[in-house]
């Protein structure tokens, strides 16, 4: 165990003094922690809230408001939520006292703290190393055990990990959340003992190590968000989605796999309808979609959406070539022919399907629209748009200029901001019909558009998929 050369300064922590929690004592590797549960309400008076966020502190990274964003709206939706404990760490053994409930224990416990003290004062090498050797010793003989763990009067812990949560937390008290007010209401804490700011940085970064869950992974197991759930019934309802077709645990497709979609592709599709924006952030997005599906308008938006992709894929060519032998499909072949076989493609169909939903296009005309358009990838409406060489561009710009090209080669009115992104692109004009672009027939409704960056976790696309920077911006210049 790491060895100060002398005590910090500050106070010192006593039996009986401070505040007393129901605490574990235990050990990993050779670095003593204690496990205990902080009631909410008084968690600000137990962690240095103060360096959560701020710049000059270099152990955590920068507060994302998008996550503290998703945290508040997950605790506003969910009763029965369920928050995961917080990492913290003390200066020092002397920053926090612990009491053993078994006494042998406890005396052995007591030999530890006198020891400790001695060692940090020593200015012999040879008693450290004499000293340090007993509490490695004393440490050995002590297993996992309960007692209490007293925390001086002043002193903060500081976070290595769990700061949004904290900042979640203390956001929805302020807001006067009664349920975080209820003193029964807690989180659990990992309070470990390390002075050195270098291991604390790199306990920080080790607490990142585990993997993210996928996006697609998310999709199908939350049964909370309507949309999960509509994504959910466009799987049991609509042709094209069908279970054999779709990805449930990759956000991509695989070069090799027998499916066309991932779930994330059919959210994708399914915000593009509903929120004509694929560029939202994950919380923005989240909110957005959970307020349109609210309460009655759930089951008319979810028969929309479904209708709307089941006739799609009764009508669209290589939908429905798949669909009528899916045994002889070569999907590889499939992907890489047809533009609408990728995450883009899809979405750019779920953008003009925004149409019905705001009412300017019935299904059929729509469906007619999409149908009558080329999907293949050597159509020339797709070169410099949503294809650059051999690769699909991507973003959320780029779905919106296939909307308004879809939108425009199939017969649908046009609105000033379609015929701008059409315009914004050299010598696309030429490749439409001429009279589309000579005044918009159609009205331009405040949509929900917004600036943000895209959100990786939502817009994952196949491996085959390159960036287009350029491209996304030139058809911002026409875009939302």
């Amino acid at each position: 165990m790491y060895i100060p050369s002398a005590i910090p300064k500050g106070p010192r922590a006593k039996r009986g003094q401070g505040f007393p929690f129901p605490a574990q004592r235990f050990l990993q590797g050779p670095r003593v922690g204690y496990n205990v549960v902080f009631p909410l309400p008084v968690l600000s008076q137990m962690v240095d809230v103060e360096k959560i966020g701020n710049p000059e502190n270099d152990l955590n990274r920068e507060i994302k408001k998008q996550h503290v964003q998703s945290c508040e709206l997950y605790l506003e939706q969910e009763p029965e939520f369920v928050l995961g404990g917080v990492v913290l760490a003390a200066d020092d053994h002397t920053s926090v006292a612990f009491e053993a409930d078994d006494k042998e224990t406890d005396e052995l416990l007591k030999k530890f703290d006198e020891l400790y003290v001695r060692v940090c004062e020593s200015t012999s090498a040879d008693e450290r190393e004499r000293l340090a050797k007993e509490l490695a010793d004393i440490n050995d003989k002590i297993q996992v055990c309960p007692g209490k763990l007293w925390i001086p009067h002043g002193v903060r812990l500081e976070v290595t990990d769990g700061q949004h949560r904290i900042r979640t937390i203390l956001n929805r008290i302020r807001q006067g959340d009664v349920r975080l007010r209820h003193p029964a209401q807690g989180i659990p804490a990992m309070i470990m003992i390390e002075q050195r700011r270098t291991k604390r940085q790199q306990d920080f970064v080790d607490l990142g190590q585990t993997e993210p869950i996928k996006p697609t992974i998310k999709i199908d197991m939350d049964w909370r968000q309507p949309v999960t759930r509509l994504v959910k019934e466009l799987v049991d309802k609509v042709p094209i989605f069908a279970e054999q077709f779709v990805e449930f645990r990759r956000p991509s497709i695989r070069k090799n796999s027998t499916n066309l979609f991932s779930l994330s592709n059919l959210k994708t599709a399914v915000q593009a309808m509903l929120l004509a924006n694929t560029r939202l952030g994950a919380s923005e997005a989240q909110r957005r979609l959970t307020e349109k599906l609210a309460g009655p308008n759930y089951d008319r938006l979810r028969d929309m959406v479904v209708d709307y992709f089941s006739r799609l894929s009764q009508e669209v060519e290589c939908f429905r070539d798949i669909l009528e032998d899916p045994d002889r499909a070569d999907y590889f072949k499939e992907r890489e022919a047809n533009m609408c076989l990728n995450s883009v493609g899809l979405a750019v169909m779920g953008m003009v399907g925004h149409e019905v939903v705001l009412g300017r296009a019935s299904v059929d005309d729509a469906v007619a629209a999409v149908s009558k358009v080329d999907w293949s990838r050597d159509n020339p409406l797709w070169e410099g748009t949503l294809r650059v060489g051999p690769g699909v561009a991507r973003g959320g710009n780029v779905i919106e200029l296939g909307g308004s090209i879809v939108k425009a080669a199939g017969g649908l009115p046009l609105t000033v901001k379609d015929i701008d992104r059409l315009k914004a692109i050299d010598g696309l004009a030429k490749k439409l019909p001429a009279s589309c672009l000579e005044k918009p027939v159609a009205k331009d409704t405040v949509q929900e558009s917004d600036d943000s960056v895209l959100d990786d976790a939502d817009n994952e696309h196949s491996g085959e998929e390159v960036e287009a920077a350029e491209l996304a911006g030139a058809s911002a210049k026409g875009g939302a």
